[in-house]
């Protein structure tokens, strides 16, 4: 996360220098720390789903539908369902994480963010740790 910041910032930079603008310095620490949470929880999906599949060519490839497909369907099903377009933001993770990357407004999205987060990767994490901790050691 450090070089990302510091490979943007860079960017930053030399980018308003091509362009002849001036540079604007526009991101808040605490924007900077939902990034970086954002981050940690896209992480946390990818060791949820190695722990509960045990196994890492399935786990990247159930993290790609998750994370590419998932939100997809979801929006399609937001946009023909009234009553699934309120709860997407509690079930949907990827909605729900994207307000870490926009930056957090309000407490309903912390809310979203914690409800989705312990459905999609706390519950299968617990499941997926306890599969790691009984098997055996080969």
């Amino acid at each position: 996360m450090l070089f990302a910041f510091a490979a943007g910032a860079v960017g930053n930079v030399v980018g308003s220098r091509i362009a002849g603008v001036p540079t604007v310095w526009d991101l808040s620490l605490g924007h900077a720390l939902t990034i970086v949470l954002g981050n940690l929880v896209s992480l946390s999906i990818g060791t949820m789903l190695g722990m509960v599949l045990r196994s890492s060519a399935g786990g990247l490839v159930m993290y790609f539908v998750l994370v590419l497909l998932v939100p997809n369907l979801s929006a399609l099903l937001a946009t023909s369902q009234h009553w699934y377009k309120e709860l997407q933001p509690w079930v949907d993770l990827p909605y729900a994480q994207s307000y870490l990357f926009e930056g957090m407004q309000t407490g309903a999205q912390w809310a979203h963010v914690v409800t989705s987060v312990t459905l999609w990767i706390v519950l299968p994490g617990i499941y997926g740790l306890r599969r790691v901790m009984h098997s055996e050691v080969h």
